[in-house]
């Protein structure tokens, strides 16, 4: 079931390249908190005057949404980042803060700074909703874990038919380590690593 998922998460990259937005996986990240880690792809354009764009994909809150993706130019990225890092620091003070005081239930929106991106949904063709905001919250779960989600503030609706929407995204990291991991791969460096390697493999069999 997971290789089904990742190749269907492939295949919705394909079209999305097929429309116009062309991009490589890059990487992977995964959320433990889903029991069957299933594995997300981080894709980018090719970095061009200095710009790219970084298509996240994460677990769709809608169940007609078979793939959502979050957006982020290069411009956007270090605020995109500097968002999800103060919101992780909130969230590792809270967790401190409710293991000292027994506190074994809460569910509390996090203040972030505003940052509006752009964020595509795979129904049965891809739809675009270009002003996207972000929000977070901390959560203590029945098991007792503590979890950051971060999340579409408000439903995704298509930039080209406004009767066609889905419910968005959601994103849930359960420790400090595993906000990291994700925020260290999205890096510049990384997208033009591997295209200098991409370009290296296809020199060796140019005429």
């Amino acid at each position: 079931m997971k290789n089904l998922k990742l190749m269907m998460v492939m295949l919705f990259a394909l079209v999305m390249t097929s429309v116009g937005y062309s991009q490589d996986v890059i990487d992977t990240y995964e959320m433990s908190y889903f029991e069957s880690k299933p594995t997300y792809n981080i894709s980018a354009s090719e970095v061009e005057n200095g710009k790219t764009s970084f298509y996240i994909y994460a677990a769709s809150a809608d169940r007609y949404s078979d793939a959502v993706a979050l957006i982020i130019k290069s411009e956007q990225l270090e605020k995109f980042k500097s968002v999800i890092d103060s919101a992780k620091v909130t969230y590792r003070n809270w967790s401190k803060t409710a293991k000292e005081n027994n506190v074994t239930e809460l569910d509390k929106e996090i203040s972030i700074d505003k940052i509006t991106f752009e964020c595509g949904f795979f129904t049965s063709s891809w739809h675009f909703d270009y002003s996207v905001q972000l929000t977070a919250r901390f959560k203590i779960l029945s098991s007792g874990q503590y979890v950051l989600i971060l999340e579409n503030k408000s439903k995704l609706v298509s930039g080209s038919n406004k009767y066609i929407d889905s419910d968005g995204f959601f994103m849930v990291f359960t420790s400090s380590d595993e906000i990291d991991s994700f925020l260290n791969k999205l890096t510049l460096d990384s997208v033009n690593s591997h295209y200098q390697k991409k370009s290296s493999k296809e020199d060796l069999f140019k005429d």
